[in-house]
């Protein structure tokens, strides 16, 4: 390896530089001994995965996908690679509906009221079951163009809802495709196979997953069910901005703005609120930001929607839980904007839905947004029923009113 250095830094330099490249050359080699030596006394001393995290450059960590989309389609869905469908299954969408709301017919008592509603209106909502066993644990919700949903499952499945073509209210049926690892296998443990969040963008899914902590680009639309793992990036405990991080407590919110700005959400708390990176493309992830929903609500998922070409809203969900209380869910709404420094900056938030018990209050863990052909604001949500008998996964759709934004 020292001699293949030095011939190629001889042949590349002129003859007036000889002596400085001979000196340059000296330094190489001396580098190369002393880095090599370094690494073995590392291997000794810390975990060989640490040692490769510490030493990848920082510009790995930018998000840069729309530079690298074609390398993370490459990756996705090498050449060569067949489209496999995702596998059709049964699907079961039982009505539900929203009960003790603030209307003229709820309860005049507001600590009995279960659904508090401030600028958004309940359209349907559903009860969704299926005979398939790996149905279940949805977590991350995108909508797609043909007004269809894509969501993931903390099983390491992507889950495909199709809705009636008339008015995208109503679940018809429903598709399902294993998450594949760079490799093209299915992951092989839940703590590889634990994902969250759903961004998609120009064909790729983009998704967060916990435990082990990391964000990856899946390109479905060449591949569909064939479709490999393509590293976005590591989140690093102490480089990142996050300094402690429990193993469920991850990446659980995953948004895209206009130009690629990529959000991300942690569930744990730091000082009683959400830490949120907003980091423009060609930026570092930094969790600099903080949103607070009260009362020790947790961020189980966002979406945004774009208003102009600097300005959006962001749009939230928070989850509190204890045995005594049960479930409480708020729904926030916060303005988003992007300044001439390219740095996002976030207004305060605003509260549209409040869940609790004894009505529909669940695990709610995924959201989506879209603006319908007739300007309407649709808002869905999902709730993750962890695979037990005693949760349910429920879908609620709602409009957001016109002044609520």
């Amino acid at each position: 390896m020292q001699i293949r250095v030095i011939l190629v830094v001889l042949l590349s330099v002129r003859k007036s530089s000889l002596i400085l490249s001979a000196l340059a050359i000296v330094g190489v080699v001396w580098g190369c001994q002393t880095t090599s030596s370094l690494h073995v006394v590392d291997e000794k001393l810390v975990d060989s995965e640490a040692a490769r995290n510490a030493d990848l450059p920082k510009l790995d960590k930018r998000w840069l996908v729309a530079e690298n989309a074609e390398e993370h389609y490459n990756n996705s869905c090498p050449s060569g690679t067949p489209y496999v469908s995702p596998e059709d299954i049964s699907l079961n969408a039982q009505p539900v509906e929203l009960l003790n709301v603030n209307s003229t017919e709820a309860s005049p008592v507001d600590f009995l009221k279960s659904a508090t509603l401030s600028g958004v209106e309940y359209v349907a909502g559903y009860h969704l079951t299926s005979d398939n066993p790996r149905f279940g644990g949805i977590s991350g919700l995108e909508t797609l163009e043909n007004g269809s949903l894509l969501s993931v499952t903390d099983q390491g499945d992507f889950l495909w809802i199709g809705m009636d073509e008339f008015d995208h209210l109503l679940p018809v049926n429903a598709q399902m495709s294993v998450m594949r690892d760079a490799a093209g296998n299915p992951y092989d443990s839940k703590r590889a196979a634990d994902s969250e969040g759903l961004a998609v963008s120009d064909g790729l899914a983009l998704v967060s997953f916990e435990q082990k902590h990391r964000v990856e680009a899946f390109d479905l639309t060449t591949c569909g069910g064939n479709a490999r793992a393509s590293k976005i990036f590591d989140l690093v405990l102490g480089e990142d901005g996050v300094e402690k991080l429990g193993g469920n407590q991850g990446m659980e919110a995953l948004a895209l703005t206009r130009d690629g700005g990529l959000i991300l959400g942690i569930e744990a708390l730091k000082d009683g609120a959400s830490q949120i990176s907003i980091s423009p493309n060609q930026s570092f992830v930094d969790f600099e930001h903080k949103l607070s929903a009260g009362g020790g609500k947790k961020m189980t998922g966002s979406d945004y929607l774009p208003l102009n070409e600097s300005e959006g809203l962001l749009y939230s969900l928070h989850r509190h839980y204890s045995p005594l209380t049960g479930t409480h869910i708020r729904l926030l709404q916060t303005s988003v904007s992007l300044g001439e420094n390219d740095k996002y900056s976030l207004g305060e938030p605003k509260e549209l839905l409040y869940l609790k018990p004894p009505g529909i209050s669940d695990n709610f863990e995924g959201i989506a947004v879209r603006r319908e052909e007739n300007g309407i604001i649709r808002l869905f949500i999902v709730s993750d029923d962890n695979f037990s008998p005693k949760q349910r996964s429920l879908l609620l759709i709602f409009n957001v009113l016109p002044k609520a934004y």
